[in-house]
Order: structure tokens, then sequence, then C-alpha cells
């Protein structure tokens, strides 16, 4: 049977199964029950059995054919579960319900541009905010799903790339009065502040999208000095802003502080007189730390990230050896394995498989062959020092 239209994306290994040449009828037939019904139960308001069933049976259907419909279809279908997921008081099971269908048609980012979509962020903000930083469920007045919390930030992050460019200065106006660093919602502040701001599209007018908010965190990042408990989200969002915008910014004055962050991580056993004044280290995480370093590489481009790197990693090579093996050196390992894994990525995406949409970095902005064939020289002999590390349980 011939569809009739071009599907977003079929599961390929379909056509391996013995009754393939009856898929596309199976598939057309069942997609139009669940537009139908779906449409059917949100005109009439009806929760249960209505959406709650068709909703399920959309999960299934993106499970067995994956996005086997035409890009209208999948326009609609966000919009659609989006109003259904941002009503106001809204139990939190269905919440977390449709949530859950809505992530699985948002993730697929090379499916849709922002040409063809566009979703508001203010719906998801008060949705956050009235189900996750209230009082209600500690006064055991509504019962919140364990999966609620970490599904409301999935979708938040899918629908993040989808958000007008203008919404920068409306986050920032909107958080701005908690912007104190001598108060407990500085905390909060910046950790709604990593988890809205989008970063995706802020190559094509800077001037209303991060440069709204840069130089105003990066002046509480330099000033607070004291481990705070804020800093690993914003490195975070500095981070993620660094690889949607490998290139535009000039990273060097900040790679002094960032670099020795990144040093104060691991946590190492510095003795002096016989006393640790290594510290007990910060919550940023390997991940973090790695996917900035590798999104700032380029030494075309008048980046010292290269300089910075090797200077740590010369620092740190008494630490991989395996006579010296601790604590701190899986942390070490892990922060190599995630650099490795990041760089590869990247040059992967400059070189093989650009994104359908997105910042594409100049050829004088990527990662050369002379900055592959430096970091390749240069970190090879500390990668295979841990090779020879035999890690022993004591009872």
């Amino acid at each position: 049977a011939t569809l009739g239209y071009k599907p977003q994306k079929e599961i390929i290994y379909n056509n391996l199964l013995p009754y393939s040449d009856q898929l596309d009828e199976e598939s057309v037939r069942w997609f139009r029950e669940i537009k139908q019904n779906l449409g059917r139960a949100v005109a009439l308001r009806e929760l249960r059995p209505g959406i709650v069933v068709w909703v399920s049976r959309l999960n299934k259907y993106l499970r067995l054919y994956g996005f086997k419909f035409p890009k209208q279809d999948h326009i609609l279908l966000i919009r659609l579960l989006y109003s259904v997921f941002t009503v106001p008081e809204l139990e939190p099971h269905l919440v977390s319900h449709v949530g859950g269908a809505l992530y699985s048609l948002l993730r697929k980012q090379n499916l849709l541009t922002p040409d063809d979509l566009e979703l508001e962020w203010e719906p998801l903000y008060e949705l956050h905010d009235r189900l996750l930083h209230s009082k209600n469920e500690t006064l055991g007045l509504i019962k919140i799903p364990q999966t609620l919390p970490n599904t409301i930030r999935c979708v938040i992050r899918a629908a993040r790339p989808y958000f007008p460019l203008s919404c920068s200065s409306e986050i920032m106006t909107k958080l701005r009065p908690l912007l104190c660093p001598l108060d407990v919602t500085f905390l909060q502040a910046v950790n709604l502040l990593a988890l809205f701001m989008p970063t995706y599209s802020a190559y094509k007018n800077p001037q209303i999208s991060y440069q709204v908010w840069f130089d105003e965190m990066a002046m509480f990042w330099r000033s607070c000095g004291n481990r705070a408990a804020w800093e690993p989200a914003l490195i975070g969002l500095l981070a993620r802003l660094s690889e949607h915008a490998v290139g535009l910014i000039d990273w060097n004055p900040y790679l002094p502080l960032m670099f020795s962050r990144i040093e104060q991580m691991f946590s190492l056993p510095i003795l002096f007189n016989k006393t640790n004044v290594g510290g007990k280290g910060n919550l940023l995480d390997s991940n973090t730390a790695a996917r900035w370093i590798v999104s700032t590489l380029g030494t075309a481009s008048g980046s010292k990230t290269q300089q910075y790197l090797h200077k740590m990693f010369v620092t740190l090579e008494s630490y991989f050896h395996p006579a010296n093996f601790g604590r701190d050196c899986l942390k070490l390992t892990e922060f190599l394995h995630m650099l490795t894994n990041h760089f590869v990525k990247r040059v992967n995406q400059e070189r093989f498989f650009q994104p359908v949409w997105g910042h594409i970095p100049l050829p004088s902005r990527s990662t050369g062959s002379p900055t592959r064939t430096s970091r390749t020289v240069k970190h090879r002999q500390v990668g295979f020092l841990p090779l020879h590390v035999v890690q022993v349980r004591v009872p």
C-alpha cells in the first residue's frame, strides 16, 4: 500500500518483518483512528478515559512505527498535546501522562525547525512553578507522581529550541528580582535560568538572545568565589551556550577562572606540612566541564583553550600514574573519557553529519587538523597511564 505522504522518520527495521508489505495500510488505519479519537476527546474535554486512552495509543504507535506521519500532522499533534499539557489546574497524573507523549514528539530536533513550530515559554514556566515550587505537596493538598519533575524538565528542554528569540529578555525580566547573591532565591533563579534560557538559535541575533544575560551573569560568577551552590547550574548554561555558538564568543577572559573551577572539581589531595589544602571540590560534573572545553577549542579563531588544557594536563599527569591511584583517579579518568567523547562528537558534526538546522561554525572556527594533532600528541600519554591500574576492592 502507498502512504500518499512523506513520513517524518520510520523505523527501518520494520522492513525486515515477514508482513512488512502490510505495515503501511495498518499504520495509516491506526494513525487515523488515533487522530480522530484524540481530537474528539480534547474537544469534549473528556479526560478519562478519552485523553488517557488515546495518548497511550499514541505512545504505542511511536514505539512501533516511529514518526510515520506527515510533518503537518506532527506539528498539529505537538500543538494539541502542548495545549493539554499546559491546562491550568490539570491534575499532576495527567500532566505526567501527556508530558511523556509530548516529549517523544519533541525530542527529534532534526525533524522540525523553528520556522515550522513556535512554542510559548510562559505556560511551561507557570506549570513548573505551580507543581514543583509549591507548598501544596508538603501540606498534603496534592500528590505529585515520582516521574513528574523529570517529565516536566524533559519537556522544557525539548521545547526550548522552539521558544521565540525575544523570550530571553522576558525570562530575565521575570527572574531578575530573584537575582540577589545574598538570598536563597538566587539558587532558584539560576536553576530556572539554566532550564528555560534558549541557546540553540542564539547565533541568529545575539543582541536579543545571549547578550541580554551573559555579561550580567558573568559578573555574578566572577564576584562570588566561595563555591556557591548555584555555580554548577550557571556553568552548565555557559557550556550549552558555547556548544550552540561555537566561535562567536570570546572566552579568553574567562579561561583562568573556568580552568581553576575545573581543577577544584577533582578534589585532589594537595598536602602542605602534612595538611590537606586541596579543598573538598565543588559540585561541577565532568560532562559539563568537558562540554565547555571542547566547544571553546579552535586555535584558528584565537582561542587559548588549547594552551590552558595542555597546562592543566601537565599539572595532572602525575595523578594519572598507577602508583598514585586513589578515589580522585576515578574522577580524572571520567573527565578524560567525557573530553574524548565530546571532541569526537564535535568533529563528527563538523565534518560528516552536520545538523539540519542550528549553528554550523565556519571552517576558520572549527577544530582544524592542527588542533586535533596537537591534542592527540600531547594527551595520548596521559590517556595510557590509567590502563595499568588494577582496582582492588578491600572488604
